[in-house]
C-alpha cells in the first residue's frame, strides 16, 4: 500500500531545508521521508544541534511561513 503524503508537507520540507541553510549553510536534506503523518529530513552534521539551535531552525521556519 503506497503511503499517504501530503502537499503541505512537502512545501515544509523546502521551508526547513531554507532555514537550515539560512542558519547553518547546509545543503538541502540528504534523506527525506514526507507523509500525511509523520514526516523527517536529515541533514549531514558533524555534531547534534543543541536545544538552542533547534529553536532557531523553529523561528526562522516561522518567520519565513509568516513572509508567505
Amino acid at each position: 500500500m503506497k503511503k499517504q503524503m501530503d502537499p503541505r508537507m512537502h512545501s515544509a520540507e523546502h521551508l526547513l531545508n531554507q532555514a537550515m541553510w539560512r542558519l547553518f549553510g547546509s545543503g538541502r536534506c540528504f534523506s527525506a521521508h514526507i507523509e500525511r503523518k509523520k514526516s523527517k529530513c536529515d541533514y549531514r552534521f558533524d555534531r547534534p544541534l543543541t536545544a538552542e539551535e533547534l529553536t532557531s531552525v523553529d523561528n526562522e521556519v516561522n518567520r519565513i511561513v509568516c513572509l508567505l
